[in-house]
């Protein structure tokens, strides 16, 4: 009877190689390999110590089999060690750019022979981020603000990759305004807050903390607003961010302004960075 039968998956076409120690005497040999697909069944025959079987399903787990013969009778059936077929692509991609920072959330649906997931996102210059999971979701982080991705998913059983999935494009939250600027204006009690960026449909919206976490803030579709009732004395610290109607953009790098003491009439002064 034949020995040390083994099989092994051809990541790239799918087919199942396998192998085994020739029996002396035999003339011809047949493997079996048994799934869980439907009860799928393959087969292939040699004269050598070696076939491979083609057409198998993917994600499945194989009982493989082995028999010779020879012109006059067949051998029992020897069992080998079991076999997978590379995992089945992912289905049911989605990707949801994630508000007010750098990253995007993906989920897929299980892929049957998956033990983990990698999902990809390339830019367009070619550049890929990735994050792995052993559930059906996961977050890539580190993505460049308003930039479009394209998003996919392959699964892994750790021997072989799946193909990959369909392609969804997403663009990132928006990049943060730049250049915020800041100016008191004491007799009015409010402050003007510029910054750098496009005109649009849609608001940015501008927001002072104090150190007491009083809030204010102003909106605008231009680049300036401006915010009263301002508290004396305070320090507050000022940023902007976009917002397109669904999803806020990422924040600015924060500035500082005092507001003016005593009445806000006198010795006001800026300190801005």
């Amino acid at each position: 009877m034949p020995t040390n039968l083994q099989a092994f998956a051809n990541c790239s076409t799918g087919n199942l190689l396998s192998t085994w120690d020739n029996a002396e005497g035999a003339l011809r040999y047949n493997v079996t390999a048994q799934g869980n697909f439907q009860d799928s069944i393959y087969s292939c025959s040699s004269q050598s110590n070696s076939c491979a079987m083609a057409g198998l399903h993917c994600g499945e787990s194989l009982t493989i089999s082995i028999k010779s013969s020879d012109d006059e009778c067949d051998s029992p059936r020897t069992l080998g060690l079991p076999a997978e077929t590379a995992p089945c692509t992912p289905q049911n991609v989605s990707a949801v750019k994630q508000c007010g920072n750098d990253s995007v959330s993906v989920s897929w649906g299980l892929s049957s022979g998956s033990l983990f997931y990698i999902a990809m996102a390339k830019g367009d210059d070619g550049t890929v981020h990735s994050c792995n999971s052993l559930g059906m979701a996961c977050v890539i982080r580190s993505l460049k603000c308003s930039t479009n991705y394209t998003v996919s998913v392959i699964s892994s059983n750790f021997m072989c990759n799946s193909s990959e999935s369909e392609v969804i494009s997403i663009e990132t939250a928006y990049c943060p305004p730049e250049n915020l600027t800041t100016s008191l204006d004491c007799a009015a009690n409010e402050a003007l807050i510029s910054w750098q960026g496009a005109p649009s449909l849609n608001s940015y919206t501008a927001t002072m903390t104090d150190t007491g976490d009083g809030l204010l803030s102003c909106s605008s579709t231009k680049q300036s607003c401006k915010v009263s009732n301002l508290k004396c004395g305070q320090l507050y610290t000022v940023t902007v961010r976009y917002h397109d109607g669904n999803c806020p953009g990422l924040t600015s790098k924060a500035i500082y302004m005092h507001s003016g003491k005593k009445s806000c009439c006198f010795n006001c002064f800026l300190n801005k960075s």
